[in-house]
């Protein structure tokens, strides 16, 4: 599915000038194959990928839990929680630096 309009202006406003980066725009798992370690193997192996070449990523956590997932791997926050034109709960713009080599 795609952002809706009004969505993708509120992130482009917040998304880093810092350069190159690999920008993360969904990422996700069905519902009947969560809590199995697939999202966690998916996004460490991008991380890894981003390690191996130096690159720096961006990504919008779509609320505090997928927030806290990508803390364990490195994301911080970059930016203030984006307040989105609709109910729910505000996205987290977050950044990751590669690791040394």
């Amino acid at each position: 599915m795609a952002c809706k309009p009004s969505t993708r202006r509120c992130t482009a406003r917040t998304r880093p000038a810092r350069g190159a980066h690999d920008y993360c725009a969904l990422f996700g798992v069905m519902p009947q194959y969560q809590n199995k370690g697939l999202g966690s193997a998916l996004l460490n192996a991008w991380c890894e990928a981003m390690d191996s070449t130096g690159t720096p990523a961006y990504l919008e956590a779509s609320n505090s839990n997928s927030r806290r997932f990508y803390e364990r791997v490195g994301f911080v926050d970059c930016a203030e929680p984006l307040p989105l034109p609709y109910e729910g709960e505000r996205m987290y713009p977050m950044w990751r630096d590669p690791a040394p080599k």
